[in-house]
């Protein structure tokens, strides 16, 4: 039987975005079974924007626009989930990114050939700057089927370039709310060591970067996301089945650096109470020899501090 496939778009105060993304959707090949659009909240005229879109494209699968009171884009990826829950499959389009018009055609024929032990499928992207023109290709061409070791030294695809299965989203946990940026890395490592991860050939996944408004200057945003993925790749290893699926000698130096690497950018923040937690922490996952200066700086008598996330 062939498979099921339904979209999710969270949106958030990008009504024109929302209507945009809708209308890729509608343009795919293969149409999906299921569209689910969750409107987190918005204040601008989201909802009125898309009942209009709704209206004037009349699309033939079955679309669902929710509602909610705001809480973050995992929350409403989640409850998008939940709403095209007879699908097989799940593809997650974020409302500034463009997919091609084969991409749920693909995504289908990927699962369609596969076992169940396939738990997503990731095409290439290339990422665009919207502010300077720049571009990026991104592949996945050279992605291991046991993707756990390199979606932890390299870093994992993107959502909206992944197909996930239903199953195995769930039985990872889905999205974690309370992970704020870097959630799909998140989840795609908790996915990863439950199965095997395919490749998805064709044209990239159109990426829009610099869309928003960033809400910290750039010095702080680039701190807070160092500390945001140090903590997921830690929670990866520690609680959510890393340690059992990648060798020891690269997981305990990897994240012994990168929290090393984070208590440097701290230190010259003057944040030494946070900066004395992380190196502490980098020397509890692998013993290494601090220089005297770092080591002053971690027994200065300054109380060791959690560096909060995002």
């Amino acid at each position: 039987m062939p498979v099921r496939v339904g979209v999710v778009i969270p949106v958030y105060n990008r009504a024109a975005l929302a209507v945009e993304a809708f209308g890729h959707v509608c343009a795919q090949t293969r149409a999906p079974d299921r569209l689910a659009i969750v409107d987190d909240g918005s204040t601008d005229d989201t909802e009125a924007r898309l009942a209009a879109a709704l209206a004037e494209m009349k699309p033939a699968f079955d679309v669902e626009v929710i509602q909610q009171t705001n809480a973050g884009a995992s929350a409403a990826r989640n409850r998008g989930a939940e709403a095209v829950g007879d699908c097989d499959v799940i593809a997650f389009y974020d409302s500034d990114d463009i997919w091609p018009a084969d991409f749920l055609a693909r995504a289908a024929a990927a699962f369609d050939g596969v076992g169940e032990d396939v738990v997503a499928v990731s095409s290439d992207r290339l990422d665009r700057s919207e502010a300077t023109g720049e571009s990026e290709l991104v592949g996945c061409d050279d992605v291991p089927a046991d993707a756990a070791e390199r979606f932890f030294a390299v870093g994992t695809p993107i959502t909206s370039a992944t197909a996930v299965r239903r199953q195995a989203f769930w039985d990872a946990g889905g999205f974690d709310a309370k992970v704020v940026c870097h959630n799909d890395t998140d989840l795609f490592l908790r996915m990863c060591v439950r199965g095997k991860w395919g490749y998805l050939p064709g044209l990239p996944v159109v990426i829009r970067r610099d869309t928003g408004e960033a809400h910290l200057t750039d010095g702080l945003r680039s701190m807070a996301l160092r500390i945001e993925i140090a903590h997921v790749l830690d929670r990866f290893i520690h609680d959510a089945g890393g340690r059992d699926v990648l060798p020891a000698k690269v997981w305990r130096v990897a994240l012994s650096r990168r929290w090393q690497r984070v208590g440097r950018g701290l230190l010259r923040r003057g944040e030494n109470g946070q900066a004395a937690w992380c190196f502490r922490r980098s020397l509890t996952i692998a013993r290494w020899r601090p220089k005297a200066w770092l080591l002053r700086a971690m027994t200065s008598g300054t109380e060791p501090v959690r560096p909060g996330r995002l």
